[in-house]
C-alpha cells in the first residue's frame, strides 16, 4: 500500500510538469505577455530527453525509496534495530531460560519437583512422605495378616494330619506328604503376595532396585516351591498305591 501510493504520487508529479511545458506564458520583447495556443508552439523545439530523464528519476527515486524502506523495516525487525522488537532476543532469552542462562533455569524447577517426590538431595523431604509412610504402612499390615493367616492355616493342616496318622499308622507317608504340600501351597501364596506388596512399597518409595529385586524374589519363589510341589506329588502318588495296596492285599 506504502509504494502504491508513492507511485501514484509521482505520476501525479509528472502530468503536473507535463501541463508546465504546454501551458506556458511566454514573455516578448515588447514588454507585455502574449497568450500562446498549445497549437502554435512547434513540439520540435521542445526537449523531450530532459523531460524523459525527469519522469525516469523520479520514478526511480520514489521505487528505490520506497523499497529501501520496506526492506529495512523488515530487516529492522529481524535483527532488533533501534525501535524494533527483535524475535531473536525472544528466542535467545527462551534458551537461556532452558539451558540454563542468567533468565533463569525452569529446568531446575522442575528437577527440584522431581528430587522432592523422589527423596532427592535437592528436593529434600519428599512432599508426599506422608502418603507414602500411609500406604508403607498399610503393605506391613497386609503383609502381618497374610503371614498371621498361613500359620493359622499350616497348623491347622499339621494338627489334622497328626490326627488321622494317629488312627491309621499305615497311612502315615501319603498323608504327611498331602499335609506338606497344603502348607507348601499356602507358604507359596504367602510369599507371594507379600512379595507383591514389596514391589508397591518399593515402587512408592521410588526405589527402583528394591522393587526389581522384590518381583524377582517372587518368580524364584514359584519357580522352587513348584519343582518341590511336583515331587510331593509323586511321592504322594507312590505313597497311595503303597497303602492300597497293602489294605486290599496286593
Amino acid at each position: 500500500m506504502f509504494l502504491l501510493k508513492n507511485l501514484v504520487s509521482s505520476i501525479s508529479k509528472v502530468t503536473q510538469d507535463l501541463g508546465n511545458i504546454v501551458s506556458i506564458t511566454p514573455v516578448v520583447n515588447t514588454g507585455s505577455s502574449v497568450n500562446v495556443n498549445v497549437s502554435d508552439i512547434n513540439i520540435a523545439n521542445v526537449s523531450t530527453t530532459g523531460l524523459l530523464s525527469n519522469v525516469i528519476s523520479t520514478v526511480t527515486d520514489t521505487v528505490s525509496h520506497t523499497t529501501t524502506d520496506l526492506v529495512s523495516n523488515v530487516v529492522g525487525t529481524v535483527t532488533g534495530t533501534v525501535g524494533s522488537t527483535n524475535p531473536i532476543d525472544t528466542v535467545t532469552n527462551i534458551i537461556g531460560g532452558v539451558t540454563g542462562g542468567v533468565t533463569g533455569n525452569p529446568l531446575e524447577v522442575v528437577t527440584d519437583i522431581i528430587g522432592g517426590v523422589t527423596g532427592g538431595v535437592v528436593g529434600g523431604t519428599s512432599p508426599i512422605s506422608p502418603v507414602i509412610d500411609v500406604v508403607q504402612g498399610g503393605i506391613d499390615i497386609l503383609q502381618g495378616v497374610e503371614s498371621l493367616k498361613t500359620e493359622i492355616i499350616n497348623t491347622g493342616i499339621e494338627t489334622v494330619a497328626d490326627a488321622v496318622i494317629g488312627v491309621l499308622p499305615q497311612a502315615e507317608h501319603p498323608v504327611s506328604e498331602i499335609a506338606d504340600l497344603g502348607t507348601l501351597t499356602f507358604e507359596t501364596s504367602r510369599d507371594t503376595v507379600n512379595g507383591a506388596l514389596e514391589v508397591v512399597s518399593d515402587l512408592v518409595g521410588g526405589d527402583i532396585q528394591g522393587a526389581t529385586e522384590s518381583a524377582t524374589g517372587i518368580l524364584d519363589t514359584l519357580i522352587t516351591n513348584g519343582t518341590t510341589a511336583t515331587g510331593i506329588v509323586t511321592g504322594v502318588v507312590g505313597s497311595v498305591t503303597d497303602v492300597i495296596g497293602g489294605v486290599t492285599g496286593g
